[in-house]
């Protein structure tokens, strides 16, 4: 199988760090619909977060956000992963983050392969640890489901993270 970056064939598909430049990773076809995916995850994220009372930004900005900020990987013509490196205040070790993980279509591939996707940029990348969540899930049902996915794929619970609405009206000032 042969995989793209914007700017041609890649030679060898696990050369992620070939794609500083390119932040996309994937077959010819997958370049092709690669702005049509993101799209469509796009829209699914937007309606997913208005359930949540999350008030998107404009899907054009979104789109340039994740071409010119993050990597995106496609694998088995199932999923599109949006990827990004980063550090904790706490410490200079390099962190992969994983900020979304789209079903596009229905290929073979599985949570592990997703994982080992995800091990195999991060370790190109140079990274020390990944980072994965479940921000997409919308219920407490769907985000224990996929930690145990997660769990079931090597990832060990690291921190649980909790969201308040803020609101104003109660505030004393």
């Amino acid at each position: 199988m042969s995989f793209y970056g914007r700017d041609g064939s890649l030679e060898n598909p696990t050369r992620f760090s070939s794609l500083d430049k390119n932040r996309i990773c994937c077959t010819a076809d997958q370049l092709r619909m690669s702005d049509s995916i993101l799209l469509q995850a796009i829209k699914e994220f937007n309606k997913l977060h208005s359930k949540k009372n999350v008030k998107p930004k404009p899907t054009s900005e979104i789109l340039s956000y994740i071409k010119d900020n993050l990597l995106v990987l496609f694998v088995d013509d199932k999923y599109a992963i949006g990827l990004d490196v980063g550090y904790t205040w706490f410490s200079d070790e390099k962190y992969l983050l994983e900020e979304f993980v789209f079903k596009y279509g229905e290929g073979p591939a599985t949570m592990q392969d997703i994982s080992d996707a995800i091990a195999c940029v991060g370790k190109a990348m140079g990274c020390v640890r990944a980072r994965v969540g479940t921000l997409a899930a919308d219920s407490p049902e769907r985000h224990r489901a996929l930690a145990h996915l997660y769990t079931k794929a090597g990832f060990k619970l690291d921190a649980i993270t909790l969201t308040r609405e803020i609101d104003y009206g109660t505030i004393n000032r």
